[in-house]
Parts: structure tokens; C-alpha cells; sequence
């Protein structure tokens, strides 16, 4: 599941379906899909029988990644970029149900990148396309929350951040890097190292499940009128208890 948080929308709620997934996971809870619902089967020990579940919008496991982000993403790259309106993603679910290959995507194919990398290219398209270019500054911060620790992803060593609380901008992350990117390449490189400083463990369920909430946040500055916005991706780790509308892929 994931929920887009818009300042001039509110809240949209999606469930995306790994593309792996089928209608009928062997041996799991079999679930239905709707356009703008799913119905879940409950397990016994809550009494069973079916358990509807409403969203904004059902994106079931044939649709493609670009799709995905066309529903999901695009409208709020340009809203950031054309009114300086900021808005978070939010991914959750169980671990297997495909929220980190909807987030970053996939490393098998090109065309399954996910929300982040795409964002990353339809922003800088859409800057490359203005004539004021130059006025305009991209930057990043990568971090992750582990075991009751801000870990800045982009620093050496895993570095730890304090949050500090207070203050009319509400609780800060003092110390917290973000770094300018000139180019499409420079926030892809930026992605790539702070996923290969997260931490993941292996599990049946899924060989690489990650063990933190990760928050990787592109930030839009025009520079003269020092308007800004900030398209935050949020990718939560498992609980434990499972959730989420999508099953894990086989």
C-alpha cells in the first residue's frame, strides 16, 4: 500500500501489487482485486471471512512501472516543481509485498525502475526544458531510521544524526547532509550510494528485506524567488506483523 500526502490534495491512498504477485497466492490469503478496493481473506484466528479494504486508486500486479509512477508520482514532480508544492510518498506493507521494488525498482531490467528514479528523470527533464534553468538548484538527503537512530545514508560510516526537537520549523535533523546535484547523474549516484549503506537482512520471505524506515528527499529551490518544495519517498520497513493489500512475490 502507499499513501501520497499532497499539501493542496490531502491524502491519496494507492495499493500497488507486486507484478510478480498473482490473484491466489499458494498457501496465502486469497484476495480480490478492484478498481478502487481490494477484499482480503481474514485469517481464522480473527474469525475469518472476507475483509474489505477502500483506496483512491488499485494498481494490480500487470501494471508496469511506468504506469505506476504516471498515477502516482508525476502529478506531484510537477506540482513541485510549477507551484513549489511539497508532498511525501508513503510505502508500507508486508515484507515481500514489493514496497522497496515500487520505491527504488528493480535492478533487472531498465524499465522496472521505480518512483525515485523515475521522479529523478522527469524533474530534470522538466527543468531542461525551461529557458531559467539556471535558476533553479536540486539537492538531496538520504537517511535512514534504524533501531531508534537517524542514520545519514550519504555520510561515511553510516553516520549517525540527532533530531532535535523544537523550533518554529518543527523537530530538525542537526547535522543531516544535502548535497546539490547538477544533473540527473549526480542524484542517481547519490541513490545508488545510500542504498548500499541501508540495512538489510535476509529472510525467507525475501532475500534482501530492509531492517529501516529509508526517507530519500529531492529538494526544488528557485533561487531568486527562494521558493522551495520537497518530494520526500518513504520506504517502511516490516514491523513484523505484516499489512498491505499486495502479497509477496513467489
Amino acid at each position: 500500500a502507499m499513501f501520497a500526502s499532497h499539501a493542496h490534495v490531502g491524502v491519496t491512498s494507492f495499493c500497488v501489487v507486486h507484478p510478480a504477485s498473482e490473484e491466489a497466492i499458494p498457501g496465502g490469503p486469497a484476495f480480490a482485486l478492484g478498481v478502487d478496493g481490494a477484499e482480503v481473506e481474514a485469517p481464522a484466528a480473527a474469525g475469518g471471512g472476507q475483509v474489505a479494504v477502500t483506496f483512491d486508486r488499485v494498481l494490480g500486479p500487470g501494471a508496469p512501472q511506468d504506469r505506476v509512477f504516471e498515477e502516482i508520482a508525476a502529478p506531484l514532480v510537477r506540482d513541485a516543481l510549477e507551484r513549489f508544492v511539497s508532498a511525501i510518498l508513503v510505502a508500507f506493507g508486508a515484507t515481500g509485498g514489493g514496497k522497496t521494488f515500487a520505491v527504488t525498482g528493480g535492478a533487472a531490467r531498465f524499465a522496472d525502475r521505480g518512483l525515485i528514479p523515475r521522479s529523478i528523470s522527469a524533474l530534470f527533464e522538466a527543468l531542461g526544458a525551461r529557458t531559467t534553468r539556471d535558476e533553479f538548484e536540486v539537492s538531496v538527503s538520504f537517511y535512514e531510521l534504524y533501531k531508534d537512530s537517524v542514520i545519514d545514508l550519504l555520510a561515511d560510516r553510516r553516520r549517525k544524526v540527532t533530531l532535535q526537537a523544537g523550533g518554529a520549523d518543527g523537530p530538525q535533523l542537526v547535522g543531516l547532509l544535502r548535497q546539490r546535484v547538477a544533473t540527473e547523474s549526480d542524484a542517481y549516484h547519490l541513490l545508488f550510494q545510500g542504498d548500499s549503506n541501508r540495512h538489510f537482512e535476509r529472510l525467507p520471505a525475501n532475500p534482501e528485506t530492509s531492517r529501516g524506515h529509508v526517507f530519500y528527499d529531492l529538494h526544488v529551490a528557485h533561487v531568486p524567488s527562494r521558493r522551495q518544495a520537497v518530494l520526500s519517498f518513504a520506504d517502511l520497513a516490516d514491523g513484523g506483523g505484516g499489512g498491505g493489500c499486495g502479497g509477496g512475490a513467489p
